[in-house]
């Protein structure tokens, strides 16, 4: 079974309308991962580099506001994931 399908399957239905867990699906179904190691390991390295990508940039300012608010929306969005995927698959 596809990552996508164990995912559908094992998840409450209240968490597979939230838009945290619509987007892992996306990801999910992308075939590019064939277990559950792949796609956690993807995760994780995601929010490394969005984490990291945070404190370098975190002190400047002005312009960069947009960029940094999407990067922690992002974030946010990959915590749930990465929680979703190790409950559920």
């Amino acid at each position: 079974m596809d990552l996508k399908a164990e995912l559908e399957k094992r998840a409450p239905s209240p968490i597979q309308n939230e838009p945290d867990f619509r987007a892992l699906l996306e990801v999910a179904s992308s075939k590019l991962f064939d277990t559950k190691d792949g796609l956690l390991a993807h995760i994780k390295e995601e929010i490394q580099e969005n984490e990291d990508w945070l404190k370098q940039n975190s002190a400047t300012g002005g312009t960069m506001i947009m960029q940094i608010r999407d990067k922690v929306l992002l974030l946010g969005t990959l915590r749930k994931a990465k929680e979703y995927t190790e409950r559920y698959l």
